[in-house]
């Protein structure tokens, strides 16, 4: 009894790893189109966690705020 839940939950397992690593292009490509439709990113947060982000005025300033700038750079976007 205990070598056929053993050998089940070896089956399980070996089928979960497989459908986990399995690719959806399809999936991957759609994404990829409709990020490059826009000409900006969003970025959202709370904005009340100096120094890494906190209001100077209206603007969003702090260390997120310029790594995300910096990703919309790399990405040739607008932030």
């Amino acid at each position: 009894m205990k070598k056929n839940i053993l050998a089940l939950l070896t089956v399980i397992s070996i089928l979960t790893i497989f459908v986990g690593c399995s690719s959806d292009t399809n999936k991957t490509q759609s994404n990829e189109n409709s990020n490059s439709k826009s000409g900006t990113l969003t970025m959202y947060t709370n904005a009340e966690f100096a120094p890494f982000e906190y209001f100077e005025g209206e603007k969003v300033v702090g260390v997120d705020a310029d790594i995300a700038e910096i990703i919309a750079a790399s990405a040739g976007k607008e932030l």
